[in-house]
């Protein structure tokens, strides 16, 4: 996996406890954000690199990291007994530290109960990630907290993005009512979310997830099932879309 060139996701995890959900995320990102912006491993760097330089120059790349926190993050030991993050040269240490010393956005990702550690039990270097809002992913409901993981991503590309910025500043201009009356390459210019609530407000009745796929497809979005069944769960949950029945939903009447 490749640095990301630009705007990307970091992904930091310890192997020895968070690497199944790890890929489960590494597949999620890549399949929105693509491949490209998502760098999970420091397999690639090459021998005789200082690889703390090396983790440092991807995370720069980055716009987003996200520290996975098991159970056993904090307490984890080398094969001396001695705490791993304790040790200035550990890889998970010195990728979150690399993200706190530039100030980038770091979302602590508390995986199969693990409570975020304080910050008296941080290293000084980390003692920023204790302040850090975090959210929770559990096995049995990983598809929508992924979801709301991407959402989240999403909103901070944009943030950054200059060009997205003043897309959506000239759609406003132009169009006081885009869901309404967007066509369909306006919601190719779309976030997906809005997007999704575009085509349901435009078929004014119950659609199936296959259906909205379908519609995004049509304009020209590679969007998979998945993806928007996990979108359509949160936009239900917030009150822009309403779920008829499983896997069915229409416009928010209200």
């Amino acid at each position: 996996m490749t640095v990301a060139e630009g705007g990307g996701i970091f992904v930091s995890y310890r192997r020895q406890e968070t690497s199944h959900l790890a890929g489960r995320l590494y597949d999620r990102l890549a399949d929105r954000f693509g491949e490209r912006q998502v760098f999970m491993d420091v397999d690639t760097i090459e021998p005789g690199v200082d690889f703390a330089e090396a983790i440092s120059g991807a995370v720069a790349t980055c716009k987003v990291l996200l520290a996975i926190i098991g159970p056993k993050w904090l307490t984890a030991t080398d094969v001396r007994g001695r705490r791993r993050l304790d040790d200035p040269d550990d890889i998970v240490r010195l990728e979150i530290e690399a993200a706190l010393a530039r100030d980038g956005r770091v979302i602590p990702i508390l995986a199969e109960g693990a409570v975020m550690p304080s910050r008296e039990d941080l290293p000084e270097s980390l003692a920023g990630l204790a302040r850090r809002n975090a959210l929770a992913i559990r096995h049995e409901s990983f598809r929508y907290d992924a979801g709301h993981l991407v959402l989240a991503i999403e909103g901070i590309v944009r943030t950054h993005d200059p060009a997205h910025a003043e897309k959506r500043t000239k759609a406003s201009q132009r169009a006081p009512e885009p869901a309404r009356t967007a066509g369909l390459s306006s919601i190719t210019a779309m976030p997906r979310t809005d997007a999704i609530v575009a085509i349901l407000s435009d078929a004014g009745s119950g659609m199936s997830i296959k259906d909205v796929v379908a519609a995004l497809q049509d304009a020209g979005r590679g969007e998979t099932n998945d993806n928007v069944g996990s979108d359509l769960a949160y936009l239900a949950q917030q009150g822009r879309v309403a779920r008829i029945r499983r896997g069915v939903y229409s416009p928010n009447s209200g």
